[in-house]
């Protein structure tokens, strides 16, 4: 018995992990006890041998019997933990996996956000303060329209560029025509300085037309598009009477007029639509949409006007005269006879 026990005390443990346990310690053959058993009797033993400790084996071998579960292998005991082990390695690296995804996507709407306050008309929230006019608010400050607004007719802009330049060239044939027809024919008195007056204030009401109208359009200003109807209503009723009423009416004044007068109408329109749109805003008030709503359609009303003007004939008014007529009338011929 101390020479069966002496030995496994002055071996390494590596070395006594290996054989079974021996029958004369209490196990039969066929008995449950494993080489696990023996492992953990042989690192008992020798612990014990080390601290001069004795104890029966019996009490050495029955311990591990009752802990141990029967038909339980070496091999599965030992790599279970390992086999834990890799298996909280992945859920950790699946929750690591998620967490990087949810702060991807977090990253991702942040900057959607941004890109959304940085373009104008798309960002939600208050309406930021605009004053009702372009008269009302410091140079280059105005950067984007009031919240809710689009200019629906962008190409407007363009138009109101091409037609700057088609009054100045308008207004320089009329005003020679003028000049030609108060040298060559006949006019009632004071009528030839009313009508020079009423072609110099051509150009001003065009030029206070396209400002109002150009930022008016643009970023959906109340007071600016209400001046742009009723500047654009004053200009018409002045082009018609020139088209229509004035003392001497040749054929090239009915083509200046006529495609001047369509252009017009055709900018103005564009001004009500963008009106109509202005007044859903909720920046708009009562006056600003009572005051809208009356330029709006008195533009219209005087484009039904013109339209029957148009339409109905002429009486004695006004006189069409040829540039042949004009030019035979200024012959010095003609003037001898």
């Amino acid at each position: 018995m101390e020479s069966a026990a002496a030995a496994p005390a002055g071996a390494p443990v590596e070395d006594a992990a290996v054989p079974m346990a021996p029958p004369t310690f209490g196990a039969l053959p066929g008995s449950p006890i494993t080489t696990a058993s023996g492992l953990n009797h042989g690192i008992n033993h020798s612990i014990n041998g080390i601290n001069g400790h004795s104890h029966s084996h019996s009490h050495i071998i029955a311990a591990p019997t009752t802990e141990m579960p029967p038909s339980s292998s070496s091999s599965s005991q030992l790599h279970r933990p390992v086999i834990w082990s890799s298996a909280e390695q992945q859920q950790q690296q699946q929750q690591r996996q998620q967490q990087q995804q949810q702060q991807q996507q977090q990253q991702q709407q942040q900057q959607q956000q941004q890109r959304e306050e940085e373009q104008p008309g798309v960002d939600e929230g208050p309406a930021p303060e605009v004053p009702p006019s372009i008269l009302c608010i410091p140079p280059l400050s105005l950067k984007q329209p009031q919240n809710g607004y689009i200019n629906v007719t962008p190409w407007v802009q363009r138009l109101f560029f091409v037609h700057t330049y088609f009054v100045y060239i308008y207004v320089f044939y009329m005003f020679v025509l003028a000049f030609y027809k108060g040298y060559a024919l006949e006019y009632p008195r004071y009528r030839l300085w009313l009508e020079m007056l009423m072609l110099t204030v051509i150009p001003a009401l065009q030029h206070i037309r396209f400002y109002f109208g150009h930022w008016g359009c643009e970023y959906g200003l109340v007071w600016d598009l209400c001046l742009f109807c009723i500047f654009g209503s004053l200009t018409m009723l002045l082009l018609a009477y020139f088209l229509f009423f004035q003392a001497y009416v040749m054929p090239l004044d009915t083509n200046f007029l006529q495609a001047a007068l369509a252009i017009l109408v055709f900018e103005g329109l564009c001004g009500c639509v963008n009106g109509l749109q202005t007044l859903k805003l909720a920046t708009t008030t009562g006056f600003q949409v009572f005051l809208l709503w009356v330029s709006m359609v008195s533009f219209l009303g005087f484009c039904c006007l013109l339209t029957k003007w148009q339409l109905s004939p002429h009486g004695e008014v006004p006189v069409t005269v040829s540039l042949l007529s004009v030019v035979q009338a200024m012959s010095p011929s003609h003037r001898s006879g």
